[in-house]
């Protein structure tokens, strides 16, 4: 097996009984942390865990940090070479298919730990081909999707297959968007779309794609402001957390003729992603982006961009079939948009929709533990 990649931190809980189950986490994407995160809140409330490893590689490692720091994550940071050493009853890894640091922990997980639990996120989780067809070092893996619940979309999931982190969302209660919209200064009755960015270097054949993306979503927001001038709107751009190198460059792109009752309010720190969403009524987001399967849970509208004319349009065209695309077009919470008129109508028809409960967290944390 290949040596750890270079940059890999690894942390442990201080609590670590020889005896208890020893669980192994990975995290690389924000997604997969915010699902540690919970799992971990579960486990360490079991006489069963004897402890966990969580090594994390690239953008999450501040993070992590600065979760301790907080007292957000009961883990402390080590170097001690000896601490990945030994057998681990079970592992949570996220997977992007991309990616070398995922590859390497797939197979430490698979040849160091009796349970394997694999987070796939956005519509790669949904989509029946892209993941078969994507690299032979994925096929075979056993990722359990049995131990969440299957949502309203049943016939675009290979039951079996993936676990979907969007099934273990659990978001704060509404009156969360009363208060973010006051500390953000926007009215109750104005229309929120919320663009939760990108990372460029995701798309290194496409290094134009953030502010292409961006361009295009201030354009809709812009033609529905313009075609309704009584009523006011606004896009909330909450850049990605591993852009920030980006975010000069994001924030000069907001231009200063915006109509009237147009607002572009930037935040990329002061709110949390979960307020965020839950203060606007609408979520652009890229196809591979995890907020496509957590939309029913938080009750709001995922608008994929996949823009004829812009590079999301490629990437989604590449990784869909015809078939997956038919069957995304009747997904109650996702809407495709193919240019900027959609998006300008996502916003004006949007509605608040059921949020569907989820009780993955506290599932996945008794698989980890071996109860299912």
């Amino acid at each position: 097996m290949q040596a750890p990649p270079e940059g890999m931190v690894v942390f442990r809980t201080a609590q670590f009984h020889p005896r208890g189950v020893r669980i192994l986490f990975e995290a690389e994407q924000p997604a997969t942390l915010n699902l540690v995160r919970r799992v971990v809140s579960e486990l360490i409330a079991s006489a069963l865990f004897g402890g966990a490893v969580l090594v994390a590689y690239g953008w999450a490692v501040e993070e992590i940090r600065r979760l301790i720091a907080r007292g957000a994550l009961p883990f402390y940071e080590t170097d001690d070479a000896t601490t990945l050493d030994g057998w681990y009853d079970a592992a949570l890894v996220g997977i992007e298919p991309t990616s070398e640091w995922t590859c390497w922990c797939i197979q430490f997980a698979q040849t160091h730990a009796d349970r394997l639990l694999v987070d796939l996120d956005g519509l790669q989780a949904v989509g029946s081909e892209v993941l078969r067809g994507s690299d032979p070092r994925w096929h075979g893996l056993v990722t359990s999707a049995e131990v969440v619940p299957v949502w309203r979309s049943r016939d675009l999931i290979d039951p079996g297959q993936f676990l979907i982190s969007g099934m273990l969302v659990e978001p704060p209660e509404p009156r969360v968007r009363h208060e973010v919209r006051e500390r953000l200064g926007v009215s109750k009755d104005t229309r929120v779309l919320l663009y939760s960015g990108l990372v460029s270097s995701d798309f290194p054949d496409h290094p134009d794609i953030q502010l292409s993306t961006l361009d295009s979503v201030l354009g809709g927001v812009r033609t529905i402001a313009q075609a309704y001038t009584e009523r006011d709107f606004c896009c909330l751009i909450r850049p990605h957390p591993r852009a920030a190198a980006e975010h000069p460059l994001m924030r000069s792109r907001i231009p200063h003729d915006l109509p009237p009752n147009m607002r572009a309010v930037w935040d990329p720190s002061s709110v949390t992603f979960d307020e965020c969403v839950l203060a606007a009524d609408v979520v652009a987001c890229m196809p591979t982006s995890s907020f496509v399967v957590q939309a029913p849970y938080y009750g709001r509208l995922a608008l994929v961009l996949a823009l004829r004319e812009r590079a999301t349009g490629q990437i989604f065209d590449a990784l869909f079939t015809s078939h997956e695309v038919a069957l995304l077009r009747h997904m109650e919470y996702v809407k495709l948009a193919r240019n900027e008129r959609v998006i300008a109508r996502a916003l004006r028809d949007a509605r608040p929709k059921p949020r569907l409960k989820a009780d993955g967290g506290a599932r996945v944390a008794q698989f980890l533990l071996g109860h299912s």
